[in-house]
């Protein structure tokens, strides 16, 4: 009896040992077949960093990158109760000297103002539940994302000026002044806290401050991307120049998209310029940090999320998202902050949680469409976790209204677009909502990134990244590949509901934005949260039962690392940092110079950037009544007049140039938008097109920054434009189809035989009125002509056809002229003239003017 009573007490717990055992070999193995992949991916594909840097790049970095040892290793020695305060303190020293004083404050005052509507709404709440650290995260998201509401609500109207939005923010701080003093106090008492920070601890937190330091170094330089200047940085300084953002979007195909990160962007340079926006960026990033760190410290101690938070900022891909303004970083942050809210908030999560769960989708749908995917993945682990954790009544309840809130707090930028185009989510999908300021056939669709799709995209999006992305192989870093599987593994050993409810979110979001495209940018706001499953990676060595088969999750958060743990973390951070500048061209130089001297500034915008050079003389010479075509790079960012850009940005232009065969076309495509001047370099549009020739022919260059040109053109159109080529057959019938001609035809009037016809095509616009004009003569007998145009849709396919018979009785030239109106759908005019059956017409012009 006393064998079987000892073996029925001690059965549990040798149990419980050796399901550890098998859990801790389980998770080991699976993190070292892991990084075994890894290895494979370096050895198949030889990938090393060396070739994406530059050689002064790489040499400033080294320098910046021992300095910083230098600093962090001083502030080591400062002993345990002030390590942290002297990095940080230096940190923040850093941060005033890349950016400068205005903008450090700008968006200090901005997130606090933030912080302080957030509060207001949920403070109490959350800060009784979760505690100020992690309520002022979440108040200050929900602030960002209501501030991103507002000013798309007033966008239009002429009230954004540095009073206005300087007025507004400090009424706002004074209202939340005791709430700020509250955090300001819970700060404090927090450092005071960290006095017993370890060395483990130390390093890494002080791995994290050197990752930021390094992204604040390219967040720090004037804005360079196209993508970025064409228009995201063009939001904020057309609203700064303006007053208010009112372009056409028959003009921009981004004009009506969500555009919530470009609203704090545009608050934050109208109130300290360019650095300003970009170091609202940085913030954002910050703030994400912030956000990864809390969720993974929840479980895993304040050093594990230290780690998390530079895996994240170490990622090549968080490099290009934070060194221009792309809406990524916010986009990541609404995403994260709602996911930690559903997983710290989980039983106790009621219809006040469920309202700020709604205001955090909701922000995301602001940002970008693509927050739709993650909105169907998160609410159907919202639903889930609702229905486990609630009476079902009071779950679909919390469920009803954060779904409605989310509906009528997002809909504003698609609304918008609605009652502006008729598409609400202009341009996509318009063969399906018919906008008449596009092409109502096709749906627009970037198919660089489509068309490859595959299992094993996390090996390629790792070792292979430049087949997704405008970058060099290792853009993803190593983080996901190597850390993943063994992160969800010690996840579900340890029961850790956060990470598998991040992780589920993120390759949710992930699994249903493949299929559409995969291009690797748009899947950087999964990557936070996957990164929270990835930190349990890092801890897939150690055991996860004690020696007497207890389950070691304690209820307060571990605070220490074990060397392996921080080994593993550092190995992978520095692997993503040597890998930073695959992510993008720009990267490659590390410009610490630019940075921290200002009269290089401007050289090294004309040198990266010509066109950012040309702005300056454009709006010198002209002023708000400038209209710039630009070709090549969409750079209209500053520019105080309209940039036109001739590329996807703005089709309606782009496929009138394409169009124009002739220089004469050229010169009607420029007249009819208004062009005043045009930026040309070469490389920009083949030098043997009508719109360069016409440039070499009658354009005007007033500027010049590098291979950059700026030209003024006057371009005027007497009697109409003609749009046809080679209308008086100079060239003899070049540009025209023709039959029944036989032999070669010279210049001159145009003898077409008896039977025979020319035709030329020509684009045209629905329901404009276009002029027919035909100059003909015929020889001693009286001849028929037929004045003939066909209409085709966008398809080819004729849709309407008109005939004229005119006859001529003499050698006296005459001229036929007729009105026509282009059918509704017409896209392309075939304009045709048939000779007299049985005698010859001499033909001298024949043309189709828009009046």
């Amino acid at each position: 009896m006393m064998i079987t009573n000892d073996a029925d007490t001690h059965a549990p717990a040798l149990r419980n040992r050796m399901a550890g055992q098998m859990i801790g070999v389980g998770t080991a193995g699976i993190a070292a077949l892991s990084l075994g992949l890894l290895v494979y991916g370096f050895l198949q594909t030889g990938l090393t960093p060396r070739s994406f840097w530059s050689d002064a790049g790489l040499t400033r970095f080294l320098i910046f990158a021992g300095l910083s040892g230098i600093v962090a290793a001083g502030a080591a020695c400062a002993g345990a109760p002030r390590r942290l305060l002297a990095i940080g303190a230096a940190g923040g020293l850093w941060l005033v000297a890349a950016f400068g004083v205005g903008p450090v404050a700008s968006v200090t005052i901005v997130g606090l103002a933030c912080l302080t509507v957030g509060d207001l709404l949920f403070g109490p709440l959350w800060r009784a539940r979760f505690g100020l650290a992690t309520a002022g995260l979440l108040a200050t998201c929900v602030g960002l994302a209501l501030l991103m509401l507002v000013i798309g609500l007033v966008a239009a109207l002429p009230v954004h000026t540095t009073a206005s939005y300087a007025a507004a923010l400090g009424l706002l701080l004074l209202a939340g002044r005791r709430r700020l003093r509250l955090y300001a106090a819970g700060a404090a008492s927090w450092l005071a806290r960290s006095g017993s920070m370890g060395l483990r601890e130390y390093a890494a937190c002080a791995l994290l401050v050197f990752a930021l330091a390094t992204q604040s170094v390219y967040a720090a330089l004037p804005e360079q991307y196209h993508d970025a200047l064409g228009v995201h940085l063009l939001v904020a300084t057309t609203m700064a120049q303006h007053g208010a953002w009112t372009p056409d979007p028959a003009q921009l195909i981004n004009a009506v998209w969500p555009q919530g990160a470009n609203w704090l962007f545009a608050v934050c340079y109208i109130l300290a310029g360019e650095s300003g926006a970009k170091l609202a960026n940085f913030a954002l990033l910050a703030l994400l940090c912030g956000l990864l760190g809390n969720a993974v410290a929840w479980r895993h101690g304040r050093a594990c999320g230290f780690l998390a938070a530079a895996l994240l900022v170490s990622t090549p891909l968080a490099f290009i998202e934070t060194a221009s303004l792309f809406a990524e970083n916010a986009l990541a942050v609404f995403f994260l902050a709602a996911t930690l809210l559903l997983v710290r908030s989980h039983r106790d999560l009621g219809l006040r949680d469920g309202a700020a769960v709604a205001v955090l989708l909701a922000g995301g749908a602001l940002v970008k469409l693509h927050a739709a995917f993650f909105i169907l993945a998160f609410g159907l682990i919202f639903t889930a976790v609702l229905l486990r954790s609630h009476a079902p009544r009071r779950a679909l309840t919390i469920l009803a209204v954060s779904a409605v809130l989310t509906a009528l707090l997002a809909c504003q930028p698609y609304l918008h677009a609605y009652l502006v185009t008729g598409n609400p989510i202009f341009p996509w999908f318009n063969a399906v909502f018919k906008s008449p300021l596009f092409d109502s056939t096709a749906n627009f669709a970037d198919t660089n990134w489509t068309g490859k799709l595959s299992p094993f995209l996390p090996y390629l999006w790792t070792f292979h990244s430049s087949r997704f992305m405008e970058g060099h192989d290792g853009a993803l870093g190593f983080a996901v590949l190597g850390l993943l599987l063994p992160g969800l593994a010690v996840a579900a050993a340890r029961r850790d509901r956060m990470a598998l409810t991040a992780a589920a979110a993120g390759l949710g979001y992930a699994v249903l934005l493949a299929p559409v495209t995969q291009y690797l940018r748009y899947f950087y706001p999964a990557l936070p949260l996957i990164l929270v499953a990835c930190a349990s990676g890092l801890r897939a060595f150690e055991r996860p039962f004690d020696n007497k088969g207890r389950h070691t999750t304690p209820a307060r958060p571990r605070s220490d690392l074990t060397f392996g743990s921080l080994a593993l973390g550092s190995l992978i951070i520095g692997s993503g940092i040597a890998f930073l500048p695959s992510a993008g061209w720009i990267l490659s130089s590390f410009d610490t110079n630019i940075v921290v001297t200002a009269r290089d500034r401007e050289s090294f915008v004309e040198g990266r950037v010509p066109y950012r050079g040309l702005i300056k003389a454009v709006n010198a010479l002209a002023g708000p009544e400038a209209r710039v075509l630009i070709l090549g790079q969409p750079v209209g960012a500053g520019l105080a007049g309209t940039p036109v850009y001739g590329n996807w940005y703005n089709p309606k232009v782009s496929l009138e140039l394409a169009f124009a065969n002739t220089v004469e076309k050229a010169a009607a495509a420029l007249h009819r938008n208004g062009i005043t001047h045009v930026f040309w370099r070469p490389g920009a549009v083949p030098p043997d097109t009508p719109v360069a020739r016409l440039l070499q022919k009658t354009g005007t260059p007033v500027a010049k920054v590098g291979d950059a040109v700026l030209y003024g053109v006057s371009i005027t159109m007497e009697g109409g434009l003609n749009l046809l080529a080679n209308s008086d057959f100079a060239e003899g019938l070049a540009q025209w189809d023709n039959a029944g001609f036989a032999g070669p035809v010279g210049p001159g009037p145009l003898v077409v035989p008896p039977g025979g016809i020319i035709a030329q095509a020509t684009p045209v616009e629905s329901g404009e009125t276009l002029v027919y004009a035909a100059t003909f003569a015929c020889a001693g007998e009286p001849a028929t002509a037929r004045l003939q145009v066909n209409w085709l849709d966008a398809s080819g396919r004729i849709i309407d056809v008109f005939i004229r018979p005119d006859d001529c009785t003499g050698p006296e030239a005459k001229t036929s002229t007729v009105s026509l109106a282009a059918p509704a759908a017409a896209r392309t005019a075939f304009v045709f003239f048939n000779g007299d059956p049985i005698r010859p017409v001499s033909l001298r012009r024949l043309a189709f003017m828009r009046p």
